[in-house]
This record gives C-alpha cells, structure tokens and sequence, in this order.
C-alpha cells in the first residue's frame, strides 16, 4: 500500500463504495456520529456511497426518530433484519421498565418487576459472554446474505465497514473472500484488546485468532488514535506498520456554526455523555465528583448561582449512586438527547465536565465535541496513562484534577471565581480547532480509498 500522503485521484475517477455498519441513525452515539461524517463526506467528495445496516426499533438504546435526514440525498441504505435476542431484550427491557415507572400497586410487585430487569440483564450478559463478538453476531448472516446479493448487482470498486461491533468486520471478511474487493476496516473502538473487556474472559482465544484473521485480510485498517495502533502492533506482530492508519474522532464544526447559544443565568458544569458509575468504564470519577457537588451545595450562595447538568445515556448504576447520595434534586438529568440538540447547551456552559478512562490507547470521543464547543473543560483524571490527558495539556483548554473530591470541589471554586471576574474565557486558550473537523479527518480517508483502488 502507498503512503497516504500522496495526491487523491481525480473525482471524475472514483467509484462505488459498499459501507457496512451497525451503529447508524437512527441510532445515535459517538460511533454513529463517526459513520454519518464518514459517509458524507465520502459522498461530498465524489464517491457513490451505498450503506448496508440494520433496521433497529424503537427500543433499541439512543433510538434517535428525527436523525434520518442528517445523510446526503444521493446516499442508498439497505436495511436487514438484525436478528432475535437484541430485539427481544430491548423490547421486554422497556415494557419492564415502563411497568416500574407508572407502577401504582405494593412494593412487592414493584420489586418483583425490577427482578425481572435484572434476569432480563443476566441472560443478556451471558449471551454476550458465549457468542463471539457479541449478541450482534446475530446480524451476521442477514448482512453476509444482503452484501453478496449487493455486490453481485452492483460491481462495487471497495468495501469499507466500521465497527464497533465487530460483527460489520465478519461481514466485509465474506465479502472480501467471495468478492475479492479491496476492504478498508475503520476500529471506531479497539475489539479484543479493548480496555473495558478482561482478557481473561474465556472467548478469548477465539476472539484473538479471528480479529488475527480480520486484520491479515484488510487492505488497511484505521483506528482513532495513535496509542491505539501502537497496541495493535504489538499484539499483532505480523501486522506491518503502513498498513495501520490513524484518524481519530471528529467534530462537526459547521453544525456547531448553525446553532444559537443557549446560555443560562447561572453558572452551568455540564457534561455530555454516556454515564456509568463502574469502574470498568473508566468513570470511578463520578462518586468524588458527587461528593464535591455535595459539599459544594452545603452554601446557600452556590446552589443558588451554579446548576450541575448531565446529558446523554445515563446508566441505572449512575442514578443509583446519584439517588443514594440524595443529589436528584440538585443534579440535572436531561438524559439522551438529538446530537443536533447538543451543541447549543455546550456552546453555553460555563464548564464542559469530563470524566478521564481508565484505558491507555483510546482518546475520548466527546473530547472533540467540547473542543469545538469552545468552552474551558474540567477533566476529572482516571488513569495516569490516559491519551486524552495528554491533549489536553497540549491545547490549554482547561484543567485536569485528580479523582479526589477536594480537590474537584477546590478546583471548582477556582473556575467559578474566574467566572464572577469575568476571566474564565481569557485564562484557556479557546480557539477553534479546525484541524479537528470530520471534513479534514474524511479527507485521510478519501485518500486510502483512491490509492487502494
């Protein structure tokens, strides 16, 4: 394979790419956010683009009703069946659910319900730990199927899938074999070395020997960040260097342009993102964090100037510990919201929140999203090792505190006093980061695909 570095071929020379993926409106989620841009643009730039996915209901999680006009008209999507166990769970997850919200009957009934969430959990969790990747696999022969029939009719020039899940790699893997197409695969997250699985599990071996299998088949393979490929270098020693390319995450810098400002007359922590409490997600940090607002709140000049908000996909585990430290009412859950919802509660927040990983090879997505939101970010530290940490400190943007709740709370203070001063925004260097936009990072892309075919 070429350098990426050389010139991209002419527009009128591209061709038909077929574009697997799962996590597409509309689903929403970061991973989601990856593949709209990367279609997009692809389009934008010449490349006829069809998109081969699944057809989620409504109970799927980050179900997203309004986000199917966020694609270009001239994109084609080819929609499967996904299978049985997901739907189920998802379906009987919100009837559960819906019956413990709206349930009026004793409190043995009620715990009964919740009883049966939590079996619905355990049966889901060991499908998860049989079936290799995952539950997704199920999508695995409706996608197979689908993409032969699609391929024979329309001569597609490349292959591009992009997981996570790793079920869209197995798919594009057939193809590949039966095709003989050229096949870039995009890791929006790392599969069996990722941070937040054990390596002990015992799929394991399975798992290594078939990503082992993915990874000498793909013509290229792209991760988010450099720490990423270096991991996948040395795990993989076959794998040759040129083969792995890096383009991190991205942010949409011209829909951040299109949207108002919603600011607020307190001074507003916000944090956007999904929200766990577990430590295997890499957000021990949000029990100190709680315990700062906490201590924070005990002043009546506080609660009365500062508001705490979290938006996005907030776990049971996160409200749990929330409602355990009776923070309810002094916390702001918006939970998930429309991405093109975001921004303008970004743009108008005081301080963007982030919770450091525990991981050392992956950067956080919304990292981008705040950069492009321009505002002074508090990154509660996880691990030392942690890449985002490292960012950070090269741009100035913000501060990075350990996970402690004194000093949370004394950093804090800190950022609020700035703020009566009227200093916060000229203490961070805040500017735009256009390098940072989904157009430069598609351009990387465009240049793998001209060069492959």
């Amino acid at each position: 394979m070429t350098s990426v570095n050389s010139d991209v071929c002419n527009v009128e020379k591209k061709k038909r790419i077929l574009f697997i993926g799962y996590n597409l409106p509309p689903l929403g989620g970061p991973h989601s956010n990856r593949l709209i841009n990367f279609v997009n643009y692809l389009d934008k730039l010449g490349w006829k683009v069809d998109v081969l996915t699944i057809s989620p209901p409504p109970s799927f999680p980050l179900y997203d009703n309004n986000s199917g006009n966020c694609f270009r008209e001239s994109i084609r999507f080819f929609r499967t069946s996904h299978g049985f166990i997901n739907r189920t769970y998802y379906d009987m997850m919100k009837t559960a659910n819906d019956k413990i919200k709206h349930a009026y009957t004793s409190d043995s009934k009620i715990n009964a319900k919740k009883l049966r969430t939590y079996l619905l959990k355990i049966l889901r969790h060991i499908a998860n730990s049989v079936l290799v990747p995952d539950s997704t696999i199920e999508w695995f022969p409706f996608g197979v199927y689908q993409g032969l029939k699609l391929t024979k009719k329309y001569k597609y020039d490349l292959l591009i899938s992009s997981a996570f899940p790793a079920t869209c790699h197995f798919i594009a893997y057939i193809i590949k074999k039966r095709r003989g197409l050229p096949w870039i695969a995009d890791y929006g997250d790392p599969w069996v070395f990722n941070p937040t699985f054990n390596p002990k599990r015992i799929k394991f071996p399975i798992e290594y020997k078939v990503e082992s299998s993915i990874l000498k088949a793909a013509d290229a393979i792209i991760v988010t960040a450099d720490e990423t490929k270096q991991n996948y270098l040395k795990n993989y020693p076959v794998l040759k260097e040129e083969k792995i390319i890096v383009i991190p995450m991205g942010t949409d810098y011209n829909l951040f342009k299109r949207m108002q400002i919603e600011r607020s007359k307190k001074f507003r922590i916000l944090y956007a993102g999904t929200l766990y409490a577990g430590t295997k997600y890499g957000s021990k940090n949000l029990e100190p964090f709680l315990d700062a607002v906490e201590l924070l709140f005990e002043q009546e000049k506080f609660r009365k100037d500062i508001e705490i908000i979290f938006i996005g996909n907030i776990l049971d585990d996160a409200i749990e510990v929330i409602e355990n430290k009776q923070l309810q009412d002094k916390v702001i859950l918006k939970g998930y919201l429309p991405h093109d919802k975001i921004p303008s509660l970004l743009m108008g927040s005081d301080i963007l929140l982030l919770f450091g990983g525990e991981g050392e090879i992956q950067v956080a997505s919304k990292i981008f999203e705040y950069i492009a939101a321009r505002r002074p970010i508090l990154c509660v530290k996880g691990s030392e090792k942690d890449p985002t940490l490292k960012l950070l400190q090269g741009l100035n943007r913000g501060i990075i505190v350990d996970n402690k709740k004194e000093n949370i709370y004394s950093e804090i203070i800190g950022l609020y006093n700035l703020y009566q001063k009227q200093e916060l925004e000229g203490t961070f260097d805040l500017r735009a980061r256009l390098d940072c936009s989904w157009e430069n990072r598609v351009r990387v892309l465009d240049k793998i695909c001209g060069e492959l075919i």
